[in-house]
């Protein structure tokens, strides 16, 4: 058999109502309930924030020193993603690409502890931190990065590596 080691698309949706959060990529919980990865425009910057459905499903994205808000932004469907840690602008192989900034820079998703809450946000490597919206913009030296996880399939088949190891009996 051979196989081979692909990732899924990232798959960066139009929000709507309708959309199931157990889809969506959970940065953590605050006292309000889950955040998830969302991604909205301002000012010519696609920036990566933070999607609270608790309060009137709006996105959440830092810029200027502001925390803004955004009631039209995409969110991020979970398709196989884990979280790294990092620091000071470094970001890992397969690190998710959220955004870009107008000077060109990309913009990685990110999260780190603000407020006593995983918050996620932007990492920009120029700037060697990671920006959050929390009541105004923080950075952060310190963070995690959301990074795609590589998905086993049988070449030939299609097969994921779900469905090939299920034809093993567990040990």
């Amino acid at each position: 058999m051979i196989f081979s080691l692909n990732f899924q698309a990232l798959k960066w949706i139009p929000f709507n109502s309708e959309i199931d959060e157990t889809d969506l990529v959970n940065a953590g919980e605050y006292s309000g309930g889950s955040m998830y990865i969302a991604r909205a425009y301002h000012a010519g910057d696609l920036i990566p924030g933070k999607f609270l459905p608790q309060l009137n499903n709006l996105c959440f994205v830092s810029y200027g020193g502001q925390e803004l808000e955004k009631d039209e932004f995409e969110v991020l469907m979970n398709t196989g993603f884990k979280w790294v840690k990092a620091s000071e602008g470094f970001v890992p192989e397969n690190a998710v690409v959220g955004g870009r900034s107008l000077t060109g820079d990309k913009l990685y998703v990110g999260r780190t502890m603000h407020g006593g809450f995983n918050v996620p946000g932007k990492i920009c490597r120029r700037s060697k931190c990671i920006y959050v919206p929390y009541g105004g913009e923080f950075s952060h030296k310190d963070y995690e990065v959301l990074v795609q996880i590589l998905q086993v399939q049988e070449a030939s088949k299609g097969k994921s590596s779900g469905e090939f190891l299920s034809q093993f009996p567990a040990c």
